[in-house]
Formats: structure tokens, sequence, C-alpha cells
């Protein structure tokens, strides 16, 4: 399933995990911006006052805007996924088949950075080290 290309398909794809349909990714964007203010220090792979203050900021410029294109620096990335398997306590697996050094073909996102046994698990894939589609199943 393809996402649109427009600086927010990492959360247009957890939308689509999780709901079906990309409708609710500024809104999952929102969500997880506010769960790295409020638990940044106890989610791994996050715990920096610096991160927190990152996204404190990036939360502010987000709820001025409308729901449209964002540059770079508003991408999902690792600190994203992080909090998002720390939140569901689910296991989150990003699939990218032209990786680059450090960001291999799979990369794990758990909480704590444990694999959580038969917990939910998200997969996506990072294609052209840009974009973000969700796997929906395997063949």
């Amino acid at each position: 399933m393809k996402t649109k290309a427009d600086g927010n398909c990492g959360y247009r794809a957890i939308s689509i995990l999780l709901t079906g349909v990309e409708d609710y990714f500024w809104d999952i964007r929102i969500k997880i911006y506010e769960y790295i203010i409020s638990e940044g220090e106890n989610i791994w792979g996050i715990k920096s006052h610096e991160k927190i203050n990152e996204f404190r900021q990036k939360l502010e410029k987000i709820l001025q805007m409308s729901p449209n294109a964002v540059g770079e620096k508003f991408w999902c990335g690792n600190e994203d996924l992080y909090a998002l398997a720390d939140l569901f306590e689910c296991n989150i697996y990003t699939f990218s088949p032209n990786p680059l050094r450090n960001y291999p073909h799979i990369t794990p996102h758990y909480k704590n950075n444990v694999k959580i046994p038969e917990a939910p698990t998200l997969f996506l894939l990072w294609i052209n080290n840009n974009h973000f589609e969700p796997i929906i199943g395997f063949n």
C-alpha cells in the first residue's frame, strides 16, 4: 500500500497499520510528540532533555500548522518509533531494501530495547532512505 510522499509518510504508514487508512496521520504525530514530551526520560532511544525539548518545539510548530506537507525536520524517525513501541507496548520493525551503514536492512524498535514476545508487531518499509510505507502482509 502506497503512502503520500509529503513528509508525513511515516505517520501515514502508522495510521494505515493502526486504522486501515492514512486519515489519522496528523493526530498520531501529535500523540507521539506529546508522549515523548511527557515520558521521554523513560523511553529507550530518547532519554535526553535535549531530544525532549526538540520534540516540544516541534509540537509547538505542528500545532500552529494545518495537516499539510512538512520539511525533513518533521519526518518520522527512530525516536518516534521508539516512542510508539513504548506507548503501545509493541514491536516495530523497519525493512530497508537499500540500507545505509547506520540503518541496516532490518531495524527493530522495542520498548526498553527488548523484544516483547507475542506482542503486536508493526512492519514498515523504508524506501530510498526517505520514504515509509506500511507492510500489510507477507507473501
